[in-house]
């Protein structure tokens, strides 16, 4: 099955909600973080705590498929279950408004990483070693970007392996954050899309478990047991 051959032995990209309220009451040390966090409307994403079962999320991943008409169906145990794109922003709490990174035109593209150069902390703070690395090494962003990676690779989008560079929708993000920090995000959208991008890119360790196990808790008509 696809479960045994694929999904199985992929396990999951290392995720954790925020701590907020220490970034609040240590503005000195996060200076501009919070605020960016929400004028683009990140907290929500950011702060969601929810333990999952790690089995139904694999079953999640190895049966998801979502509808040209905005629905996303999936099995948890031996129940089918499916959603509406309205359904998934009302459970996840999220405003479901906002810029959208992600296009639905088959040609587009995440920018490449020559869009992290606004990022980059000045050529007169960088040693020599430093300046030979690519932009999207996250070591020489300046605050508050840093920070705010931090925060975007624990919750909206989470990955395993090299952690030092942003890649992909990452990087969009990250320039979003740069070139309209009071504009709100629509970070339903973000997740949506990610997992969705995700479901057949099965290489990839298995992102966002806690919204994911939102999804089932609203819509299953049974308890699933949390396992993480």
């Amino acid at each position: 099955t696809i479960y045994q051959s694929v999904i199985a032995h992929l396990g999951f990209s290392p995720q954790h909600y925020v701590n907020l309220d220490y970034i609040e009451n240590n503005p000195t040390k996060f200076d501009g973080v919070l605020e960016k966090i929400d004028g683009m409307g990140l907290r929500r994403a950011m702060s969601l705590h929810y333990d999952w079962n790690e089995a139904a999320i694999l079953q999640f991943y190895a049966t998801c498929f979502f509808g040209p008409d905005n629905t996303l169906t999936w099995m948890t145990d031996n129940t089918t279950l499916s959603i509406t794109y309205d359904r998934f922003v009302q459970i996840l709490g999220l405003s479901g408004v906002g810029h959208r990174i992600h296009s639905m035109d088959p040609e587009s593209k995440p920018k490449a990483i020559d869009a992290c150069l606004p990022l980059i902390k000045p050529t007169s703070q960088l040693t020599k070693e430093e300046l030979a690395y690519p932009l999207n090494e996250v070591s020489i962003f300046r605050a508050p970007y840093y920070i705010l990676y931090q925060c975007v690779l624990r919750t909206l989008y989470p990955k395993k392996g090299d952690r030092s560079r942003a890649y992909n929708y990452c990087i969009d993000l990250m320039v979003r954050m740069h070139d309209k920090p009071t504009e709100p995000l629509d970070t339903a959208h973000f997740i949506w899309h990610e997992i969705r991008l995700c479901s057949f890119i099965q290489t990839r360790q298995f992102p966002h478990a806690p919204f994911i196990q939102a999804l089932i808790d609203h819509t299953a008509p049974f308890e699933v047991v949390k396992t993480s």
